[in-house]
Protein backbone atom coordinates (compact mmCIF):
# COMPACT_ATOMS: atom_id res chain seq x y z
CA UNK A 1 0.00 0.00 0.00
CA UNK A 2 3.03 2.59 0.46
CA UNK A 3 4.35 1.94 -2.62
CA UNK A 4 5.41 4.94 -4.46
CA UNK A 5 3.91 2.98 -7.78
CA UNK A 6 0.39 2.53 -5.49
CA UNK A 7 -1.27 5.84 -6.50
CA UNK A 8 -5.70 6.48 -6.47
CA UNK A 9 -6.56 3.74 -8.56
CA UNK A 10 -3.98 0.96 -7.51
CA UNK A 11 -5.94 1.53 -3.67
CA UNK A 12 -9.47 1.92 -4.79
CA UNK A 13 -8.31 -1.58 -6.42
CA UNK A 14 -7.30 -2.67 -3.15
CA UNK A 15 -10.74 -1.63 -1.30
CA UNK A 16 -12.25 -3.54 -4.02
CA UNK A 17 -11.12 -6.59 -3.43
CA UNK A 18 -11.15 -6.07 0.15
CA UNK A 19 -14.68 -5.96 0.21
CA UNK A 20 -15.24 -9.10 -2.24
CA UNK A 21 -13.24 -10.69 0.08
CA UNK A 22 -15.21 -9.73 2.97
CA UNK A 23 -18.33 -10.22 0.73
CA UNK A 24 -17.87 -13.77 -0.27
CA UNK A 25 -20.95 -14.82 0.19
CA UNK A 26 -20.21 -18.70 1.60
CA UNK A 27 -17.26 -18.35 4.03
CA UNK A 28 -17.60 -16.76 7.75
CA UNK A 29 -14.25 -15.77 8.83
CA UNK A 30 -13.21 -17.58 12.22
CA UNK A 31 -9.58 -17.64 11.70
CA UNK A 32 -9.12 -14.41 12.36
CA UNK A 33 -8.86 -13.30 8.86
CA UNK A 34 -11.12 -10.36 9.46
CA UNK A 35 -7.82 -8.72 11.78
CA UNK A 36 -5.45 -9.42 8.69
CA UNK A 37 -7.66 -7.51 6.25
CA UNK A 38 -7.46 -5.08 8.74
CA UNK A 39 -4.26 -4.23 8.65
CA UNK A 40 -4.10 -3.25 4.92
CA UNK A 41 -7.25 -0.65 5.27
CA UNK A 42 -5.70 0.54 8.64
CA UNK A 43 -2.36 1.01 6.54
CA UNK A 44 -4.68 3.31 4.10
CA UNK A 45 -6.25 5.05 6.94
CA UNK A 46 -3.24 5.64 8.99
CA UNK A 47 -1.07 6.99 5.99
CA UNK A 48 -3.39 9.03 4.52
CA UNK A 49 -3.65 7.12 1.04
CA UNK A 50 -7.19 8.12 0.22
CA UNK A 51 -9.20 10.97 1.23
CA UNK A 52 -11.79 10.58 4.06
CA UNK A 53 -14.63 11.41 1.97
CA UNK A 54 -13.57 7.96 0.01
CA UNK A 55 -12.93 5.85 3.01
CA UNK A 56 -15.98 6.68 4.72
CA UNK A 57 -18.14 6.06 1.40
CA UNK A 58 -16.31 2.56 0.86
CA UNK A 59 -17.19 1.99 4.80
CA UNK A 60 -20.85 2.93 4.26
CA UNK A 61 -21.27 0.59 1.26
CA UNK A 62 -20.05 -2.26 3.59
CA UNK A 63 -22.93 -1.56 5.51
CA UNK A 64 -25.66 -1.73 3.34
CA UNK A 65 -25.52 -5.41 3.40
CA UNK A 66 -27.02 -4.98 6.49
CA UNK A 67 -30.19 -3.98 5.29
CA UNK A 68 -30.67 -6.66 2.26
CA UNK A 69 -33.31 -9.80 2.70
CA UNK A 70 -31.31 -12.39 4.51
CA UNK A 71 -30.47 -15.36 3.34
CA UNK A 72 -27.40 -17.61 4.25
CA UNK A 73 -24.88 -15.28 2.16
CA UNK A 74 -26.42 -11.95 2.80
CA UNK A 75 -25.86 -13.13 6.57
CA UNK A 76 -22.49 -14.54 5.81
CA UNK A 77 -21.33 -11.06 4.21
CA UNK A 78 -23.45 -9.14 7.25
CA UNK A 79 -20.79 -11.20 9.89
CA UNK A 80 -17.51 -10.69 8.04
CA UNK A 81 -18.26 -7.25 7.33
CA UNK A 82 -19.30 -6.40 10.93
CA UNK A 83 -16.45 -8.14 12.31
CA UNK A 84 -14.19 -6.29 10.41
CA UNK A 85 -15.62 -3.13 10.66
CA UNK A 86 -15.09 -3.59 14.64
CA UNK A 87 -11.50 -4.49 14.37
CA UNK A 88 -10.25 -1.75 11.97
CA UNK A 89 -12.56 0.93 14.57
CA UNK A 90 -10.96 -0.69 17.38
CA UNK A 91 -7.51 -0.03 15.95
CA UNK A 92 -8.12 3.65 14.47
CA UNK A 93 -10.36 4.46 17.33
CA UNK A 94 -7.79 6.86 19.17
CA UNK A 95 -6.38 7.94 15.19
CA UNK A 96 -9.59 8.93 13.47
CA UNK A 97 -8.79 11.49 11.11
CA UNK A 98 -12.49 13.14 11.53
CA UNK A 99 -15.85 12.68 12.14
CA UNK A 100 -16.89 11.45 8.54
CA UNK A 101 -14.87 9.09 9.34
CA UNK A 102 -16.39 8.25 12.33
CA UNK A 103 -19.61 8.31 11.77
CA UNK A 104 -19.53 6.12 8.27
CA UNK A 105 -17.88 3.17 11.36
CA UNK A 106 -20.44 3.92 13.91
CA UNK A 107 -23.47 3.85 11.30
CA UNK A 108 -21.94 0.62 9.19
CA UNK A 109 -21.32 -1.28 12.49
CA UNK A 110 -25.46 -0.06 13.29
CA UNK A 111 -26.50 -1.37 10.26
CA UNK A 112 -24.80 -4.64 10.09
CA UNK A 113 -25.40 -5.79 13.81
CA UNK A 114 -28.72 -7.45 14.03
CA UNK A 115 -29.01 -7.00 17.86
CA UNK A 116 -28.60 -3.08 18.02
CA UNK A 117 -31.56 -1.63 19.93
CA UNK A 118 -32.56 0.37 16.51
CA UNK A 119 -32.57 -3.40 14.63
CA UNK A 120 -34.55 -4.54 17.80
CA UNK A 121 -37.09 -2.28 17.64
Amino acid sequence: MKCPESDAAVQLEVLDAVQGMLQNGTHIFNEEEDERIATIVDSMVFHSLLPEEQLAGWISALGECGSLPRTRSVDINRINCKNFLRALYFRRASHIRGQQLEEAFLSAEMKLNKFTMRSLL
